[in-house]
Formats: structure tokens, C-alpha cells, sequence
């Protein structure tokens, strides 16, 4: 397993926080909700484990595929994103409200700034 994603693993349980192990690369961080009953951050480690990203999948679905009703999704997703510095949301190929952070971490650093980016997506 990727040493950065081991050594976050470890720093999210520490804090009792619910992470599993996808595989080498991949964690899941897990958080209750009030408007969802369970979010899933989805972490992805690069090879050396200096590029993090995070995903959160399937927030909610656009069901109808009018043209104005993906006119009114893509406005909501591009006023979010311009009221928040730290995670994007997009709609996903098949329809589905996605968000996304990214970052460049330090070896020092890397357990705080991870736990902060989930906690901030979830």
C-alpha cells in the first residue's frame, strides 16, 4: 500500500473518523449527513503520494435532462463554485452532481490537510 495513503488511513481512524481501504491508492472516507444519510469522499493517491485527489460521486442526480432543467443545474453548480475557493462541482457524463478538490501535499503536513479537504467535501 502507497506509505502517504497507509499513514492517512491510520490519521482518519485516530480521529474516529470511518476510512476503508479500496486499494494501494484508493480510500474511502465516510461521513453522516444531515440533507444525505451517508457521504463517501473518495480519496486517490498518486504513485509517490505527493498528488491527492478527492471525489465525491453521485451527490445527487439530474433527472430530468430538459434543456432548462441542465441550464438551472449547471448555473447552480457555477454559483457554488463561484462562492467556494476549495471544491469545484460539476455534472458528471451520466447526469450525476459531482465535486471534486484537488491537492499538492507536504509530508509534514499531509494527515492535517487531507483530513481538512474530506471534512470540507463531506
Amino acid at each position: 500500500m502507497n506509505q502517504i495513503a497507509q499513514y492517512i488511513h491510520k490519521f482518519f481512524t485516530s480521529r474516529s473518523a470511518h476510512c476503508d481501504i479500496r486499494d494501494e491508492n484508493v480510500l474511502d472516507f465516510s461521513y453522516k449527513g444531515k440533507n444525505k444519510s451517508e457521504i463517501c469522499v473518495t480519496i486517490i493517491f498518486s504513485e509517490n503520494g505527493r498528488r491527492v485527489a478527492f471525489r465525491c460521486f453521485d451527490i445527487a442526480e439530474l433527472k430530468d435532462k430538459s434543456v432548462l432543467s441542465e441550464a438551472t443545474a449547471f448555473h447552480l453548480c457555477n454559483r457554488i463554485n463561484r462562492d467556494n475557493f476549495w471544491i469545484k462541482f460539476f455534472i458528471s457524463e451520466d447526469n450525476k452532481y459531482t465535486a471534486a478538490a484537488d491537492a499538492i501535499v507536504d509530508t509534514y503536513t499531509v494527515g492535517d490537510e487531507c483530513y481538512e479537504l474530506a471534512n470540507r467535501m463531506a
